[in-house]
């Protein structure tokens, strides 16, 4: 058992190589609430491939209408939830907020060209102590940097990036199961 917590909030979380976890397969996590009774974060990388206005959700606005929506996870997967980020810079606590209304990511968007916004389908949570064991088990790779490369990655390339940062051995390595090697 930990002596002390030492708390994962506001760290990136990519999926192990070797994590065959379905949704989290070669997934990118943004812990925002890390506490030894639960966490909770979205994933970054899976665009569900529509926008708001093809989703048929209640919210029609034409400045919204456009806006990605992302498996933030398989947690409360019906229900939307929006982030934005202020300015040019990685999401830190200091420029992203995340749990928005509708209403005031409008408002955010409207205010200053420098927002991006994005809408999450679910989130990640886990249970008591289940994160910490899943880092210890080796299923999450940690980095609590935010290297800025991966902010302007593509989402195809955010988990790689983010991977090689944190162990840039596995550059040259085959990732078990998959039978590919990544190359620069």
């Amino acid at each position: 058992m930990r002596e002390t917590y030492d708390s994962l909030s506001w760290s990136l979380l990519a999926a192990a190589p070797n994590f065959d976890g379905g949704i989290f397969d070669e997934t990118v996590i943004l812990v925002l609430e890390d506490s030894p009774e639960g966490s909770y974060g979205i994933i970054l990388n899976k665009p569900k491939g529509k926008t708001l206005a093809e989703l048929n959700t209640n919210i029609k606005d034409s400045l919204l209408d456009s806006l990605e929506v992302f498996e933030g996870g398989p947690v409360s997967e019906n229900k939307l939830t929006f982030a934005v980020w202020r300015g040019n810079s990685s999401p830190g606590p200091e420029n992203f907020i995340y749990g928005l209304s509708a209403k005031s990511v409008k408002e955010q968007l409207q205010s200053d060209s420098s927002v991006k916004a994005a809408a999450f389908a679910g989130y990640a949570g886990w249970g008591e102590n289940q994160l910490h064991g899943e880092v210890d088990m080796g299923y999450w790779i940690v980095n609590r940097n935010f290297p800025p490369a991966i902010f302007g990655a593509s989402v195809h390339d955010m988990w790689k990036l983010l991977l090689f940062e944190a162990r840039p051995y596995l550059k040259s390595l085959p990732i078990p199961g998959r039978g590919k090697i990544f190359k620069n």
